[in-house]
């Protein structure tokens, strides 16, 4: 004896049928097909009593399931897009900057002196005569002649002079650098067949299909 299903695919059919669309505020991170994911539900829970029979009513809970774990199912899809070596179980960017300083002062100094002397003394020489007048004659008859010379006195003039000079270079420097590195491969802990193996499980993760086994969950009846 067979029994009447209220199913999703069914619904989705009757809304169709009326120029609507039951999925029409399903929302889905960019990188996820919207027509592949409402088609797999579709077929996966087409066995599966729904638990919403008011058609308008279950399009207005798929807008807001979708709302809820969009976040969710961006992060899925992100992770899915990284890129790296299955191989490798140490992968490392490093990037650092070495910056430093100098100074430089240079200081000269220098002093000039000059002396100059002068000595003066004036020379000069006087001569006296000396004349006898006898009695009988009154012309007079030069008897001697002294000659004096004489140094009336010494003049000395000095002069010192001084000069200096003073110079004073500053000087300032920076440098910067940086530098980069990436270490990656395998440390050793695992063998390379357990990371292939690993990655081979992570490749049957679809996340179509746990995007649909999330709605079957929120919006189906789970028994045959």
């Amino acid at each position: 004896m067979s029994t009447m299903k209220m199913t999703i695919y069914g619904l989705n059919n009757y809304m169709a049928s009326v120029q609507d669309d039951l999925f029409s505020g399903l929302t889905l991170p960019t990188g996820i097909t919207k027509d592949v994911v409402v088609k797999n539900i579709l077929k996966e829970s087409a066995d599966f009593e729904t638990l919403y029979s008011d058609p308008y009513f279950l399009q207005e809970l798929i807008t807001n399931w979708s709302t809820k774990w969009y976040p969710t199912f961006e992060k899925w899809y992100n992770a899915l897009q990284i890129k790296y070596d299955p191989l490798n179980n140490f992968d490392r960017y490093e990037e650092w900057e070495d910056t430093g300083t100098s100074a430089s002062t240079n200081i000269g100094t220098g002093n000039v002196s000059n002396k100059t002397k002068t000595e003066e003394t004036p020379t000069g020489e006087m001569i006296q005569d000396h004349y006898v007048t006898p009695y009988e004659n009154t012309n007079k008859t030069l008897q001697s002649e002294d000659l004096t010379k004489y140094n009336t006195y010494k003049d000395t003039t000095e002069t010192n002079a001084t000069s200096g000079t003073s110079t004073s270079n500053t000087g300032t420097g920076s440098t910067t650098g940086k530098h980069q590195g990436h270490l990656y491969g395998n440390i050793g802990v695992t063998t390379s067949q357990q990371m292939l193996e690993s990655e081979l499980e992570i490749a049957t993760w679809n996340l179509v299909q746990h995007i649909t086994d999330i709605f079957m969950k929120e919006f189906c009846i789970m028994v045959y």
